[in-house]
């Protein structure tokens, strides 16, 4: 039995000796007996959302679409046309468990192992872990919906073999968590996802004809593939891939050092299209628009960066299809925008440009370029580096020592403009091919970011969509903008930000309530708008209505009464590379449980149980320890010096059962 499925077994057994109603109930019937035969259970009768239920190796249940309620329920069999499943606490489907036909999945927390095919809605109120095969319908969309913790797929196995969500239209939302994937989650159409932070490890795979990703709070590090199909833009300017990691803070944190590939276009069709807005964006992997199709009028994709400061690593660019056209472009707008090629032992080869394009526009208060090789910077048609007019800014070629770093075509142009310039020791001709043209005098570039991250909610509900507006221009200013419903779920807004400073961000609430009656998803468009310029800057998110309230909780007895409200835990600095506070949070309902503290790796492994910091009592595994409303309980870890660098995740339990995890980064 593996590490999990201890867990697990260990979690119902707890329940069960805490349930005052409910019993351990075990099929017992015939091969293909029906659930709702009260002679096919042990003992006798039809499971009630109080009892926990035990499905066997080999056991083949029908439910004829009758539903199913548990207060906890672990499957090792096969379950088929449940209708709607409901587990007011652990839903664990094993390795050799099979679940067909399920429309709904509604439980407090969420483990697969083995295989769900044809769903359409989970929800999960904890945590959600998947290293086996879920399938939806297919021409259904796919909804999870993670409201409390975390969300983590294919950290079981490093393959692609496992952890595998396929769906027509794939909509993900960890509400309150983190979301780590390891393995593979392609749509048909669309995917959507957004989490508190994620991070995509290597063998981890994100593949959809749109794709957007928002890590809403701070951190999304790319060690995998997020990948467009592309290919059926009927107006020959390709899908999307959008990734948004920045907030209101400027904490936003977007590090790739895997692949983020636009698709291709079929005759007829544009190439993908890649757009990038964070606070920090840090690259050594590979950015690659998609390529165009035959025919008139269709285009290459093009690559936008938008961040607050932009570092180009060893090995890291961003390269769009060079069109016949001369069409495809890669923008690179930030603060400040530092490209290097040698970083932590490692090197670029000259054959790898950092960025190319057609065109090539970078503009920033403080660019800098230094140790590069020659090629790094490579156009067809015209090339920009531009500096804005305020003091300080800068130009900084200083240690450039190579010739021809950046090349255009004999017929191209490059223009070096900026008020203050820092020529390089071999001259801008030796670096520049053409010559280029270098001069002062001011630019205003005018350049806003509006963002509304996806909502997901149900029928009948109200909820809030945040939307937030970063000041781009190199000067403060106000901005006017518009945000209106395409179903009519809010008035619209309208309204004139306060002064932003350079790169500030401000964010409003837009409060929205959603229709009763829905029987399948529905997509609300959500078009966000920066009036007012010489042309509009629109963003368009989406909130989208599941067509039933899983997030009724089933009682399991009394053990929801002696549970924590609310706990979460805090980690910093995060990443870290010698050691990390930790820090448990307002845990809600006074009670005396053992709590413990525990650090995994990706396996699920077991590397340490910490200690409380010093100064404030350690809990007693061996006796209560109290919790208060709002205390904060402060543990400190330090890795031992033979774990390496990677992922980890640290799990509070209290009582033995899982109750908060966060994932931690260390680097050595």
């Amino acid at each position: 039995m593996s590490l999990r499925n201890c867990i697990l077994f260990t979690v119902v057994v707890l329940l069960t000796a805490v349930s005052a109603f409910g019993q351990m109930k075990t099929f017992s019937g015939p091969s293909g007996g029906n659930w709702h035969h009260p002679a096919n259970w042990t003992p006798p009768g039809v499971p009630t959302a109080a009892d926990n239920v035990l499905i066997d190796v080999g056991q083949n249940i029908d439910v004829g679409g009758a539903g199913v309620e548990a207060a906890n329920l672990w499957n090792n069999g096969e379950i088929n046309n449940p209708g709607d499943i409901n587990v007011g606490g652990f839903f664990a489907n094993e390795g050799h468990g099979v679940i067909n036909g399920v429309e709904n999945i509604n439980a407090g927390d969420f483990d697969n192992e083995g295989h769900i095919n044809g769903v359409a809605n989970i929800a999960v109120g904890g945590d959600f872990s998947n290293d086996g095969h879920i399938i939806g319908f297919a021409d259904v969309p796919l909804n999870i919906n993670i409201n409390v913790n975390d969300m983590a797929v294919g950290i079981a196995a490093e393959n692609e073999e496992h952890g595998n969500i396929l769906g027509f239209n794939i909509n993900i939302n960890v509400r309150n968590g983190d979301f780590l994937n390891q393995g593979h989650i392609e749509a048909m159409e669309a995917l959507i996802l957004v989490a508190f932070e994620i991070h995509v490890m290597r063998f981890g795979r994100f593949q959809g004809q749109n794709v957007q990703i928002a890590a809403r709070k701070d951190f999304f590090n790319n060690e995998g593939e997020i990948v467009s199909t592309g290919g059926t833009s009927p107006f020959g300017m390709g899908n999307n891939i959008e990734i948004v990691a920045f907030n209101k803070f400027g904490t936003g944190q977007f590090i790739n050092s895997g692949t983020v590939q636009g698709g291709d276009g079929d005759p007829g069709n544009g190439g993908d299209n890649i757009d990038i807005k964070t606070d920090n964006f840090e690259n050594s992997g590979d950015i690659r628009p998609g390529e165009n199709g035959s025919g008139t009028g269709v285009y290459g994709g093009n690559a936008t960066i938008n961040g607050r400061v932009v570092l180009f690593f060893a090995g890291g660019g961003v390269v769009a299809y060079e069109d016949e056209d001369g069409t495809t472009n890669v923008l690179l707008i930030s603060d400040i925008i530092h490209m290097w090629s040698t970083y932590g032992g490692g090197s670029r080869s000259s054959e790898d440009a950092m960025l190319r394009a057609n065109s090539i526009n970078v503009v920033g208060r403080q660019i800098i370029l230094e140790d590069l090789p020659d090629s790094t910077i490579i156009a067809t048609d015209y090339i920009e580096l531009i500096s804005i007019n305020l003091p300080g800014n800068v130009i900084d070629l200083s240690g450039v020592e190579n010739e021809r770093v950046i090349v255009a075509n004999p017929t191209g142009e490059i223009l070096i403009r900026g008020d203050n310039l820092i020529a390089p020791p071999i001259g801008y001709n030796a670096m520049c091919e053409p010559d280029p043209t270098v001069m002062g005098g001011s630019i205003a570039v005018s350049n806003v970011s509006i963002f509304g991250e996806p909502v997901m909610s149900f029928t009948g509900h109200s909820d809030s969509l945040e939307v937030l507006i970063r000041n781009e221009h190199s000067v403060a200013r106000t901005f006017n903008y518009t945000v209106n419903s395409r179903l009519g779920w809010f008035t619209p807004v309208s309204g004139t930000t306060p002064t932003l400073d350079p790169w500030e961000t401000h964010s409003f609430y837009v409060h929205f309530s959603i229709p009763s009656g829905f029987t399948e998803t529905t997509y609300d468009t959500v078009t966000s708008a920066i009036t007012g310029l010489l042309w509009p800057i629109t963003f368009k998110s989406n909130i989208i209505a599941f067509p039933f309230d899983t997030l009724h909780y089933l009682p399991v007895a009394e053990r929801r009464v002696e549970m924590p409200e609310a706990m979460s835990i805090s980690a910093h600095p995060n990443p870290f590379n010698s050691a990390v506070k930790i820090t448990l949070d307002g845990v809600g309902a006074i009670h005396e449980l053992p709590l413990q503290v525990e650090i995994f790796d990706v396996n699920g492994r077991r590397v340490s149980i910490i200690p409380a910091k010093a100064g404030i009592q350690p809990p007693q595994q061996s006796a209560g320890f109290p919790i208060g409303v709002g205390n904060d309980i402060e543990y400190i870890w330090s890795p031992e010096e033979t774990l390496p660098s990677g992922v980890y995740l640290v799990r509070a339990s209290i009582d033995g059962v899982p109750t908060a995890t966060k994932r931690l980064v260390y680097l050595k």
